[in-house]
């Protein structure tokens, strides 16, 4: 992992992902896009089963 902040803006408009010197940088895209989705998802799958225990709850409450 890289110890900048990932910042979408900072990139060079004038690079391509077809040129040689930015698949580099596509190819560390594309990792951290990967990295976030997984994130992402984990995140919510575990907010889902927090949802999940607490109507569980309320309903054996009730």
């Amino acid at each position: 992992m890289r110890h900048q902040p990932w910042d979408p803006f900072r990139s060079k408009t004038e690079e391509s992902c077809d040129e040689p010197a930015a698949g580099h940088q596509c190819a560390d895209w594309q990792g951290e896009l990967l990295a976030l989705g997984a994130f992402v998802q984990g995140f919510s799958e575990t907010l889902m089963e927090i949802s999940q225990e607490e109507e569980a709850r309320e309903h054996l409450s009730l």
